[in-house]
């Protein structure tokens, strides 16, 4: 198979104002650096900040509303509209989301904001004025989790089938801080960790 070199790029991932560069090459031409690249469906930045694909899922998730809000003009029922939400738009928001997700309050408030949006447009249906909507008990009613929970259960869940090896990766698993009880009765089964950076503290396998 013949690499295209036109569809490469390459990327230093650091947190450095002035990395260490190296011009690299493919059948002889010379790849362009670009500040960021995607990889599975997720936008990596250089410096490992997840604001340009909390941006990038935003913005694709706001349109599928936009769009199935348009095509559901008729649907009034709430589960219904849920469970459309649900299929269409949610995956935007969470797929892979133990990679990216982000730790800075303003990001999470705009990937809230879409199901905010959600949730209006759902009360607008049942009769409410669309800025009077009552977000907070219409979610309760409908048991529309935060998407910060959510997240959260993404991350116990990945934990989990990296510890029972449903997720074979010795790399990941050498990197969770088990205890070793003596003969204390303490139940923690992780060790706690200082950390130097925020973006350490958040990355992914100390978060989780």
């Amino acid at each position: 198979m013949t690499l295209n070199s036109d569809n490469c790029s390459v990327v230093s991932f650091r947190k450095t104002i002035t990395p260490v560069t190296f011009d690299y090459h493919v059948a002889g031409q010379l790849l362009n650096r670009q500040q960021s690249a995607k990889d599975l469906g997720v936008l990596l930045r250089h410096d490992l900040n997840s604001e340009d694909h909390v941006r990038y899922v935003c913005g694709k998730a706001f349109r599928m509303l936009g769009m199935l809000s348009r095509v559901s003009r008729h649907l009034r029922d709430p589960h219904t509209l849920r469970a459309i939400y649900s299929a269409h738009v949610q995956p935007f928001l969470e797929y892979s989301s133990a990679v990216w997700a982000p730790h800075q309050d303003y990001l999470r408030q705009d990937l809230q904001r879409v199901q905010r949006k959600f949730i209006r447009i759902v009360g607008f249906r049942m009769g409410f004025n669309y800025d009077e909507v009552p977000v907070s008990d219409l979610e309760r009613a409908l048991n529309v989790n935060s998407l910060e929970e959510r997240r959260d259960v993404q991350d116990a869940m990945f934990l989990f089938k990296l510890v029972t090896s449903a997720i074979d990766s010795p790399f990941l698993l050498e990197r969770v801080s088990f205890i070793c009880h003596g003969r204390t009765r303490s139940m923690e089964l992780f060790a706690r960790r200082n950390h130097n950076s925020s973006l350490e503290a958040n990355c992914t396998m100390q978060r989780v």
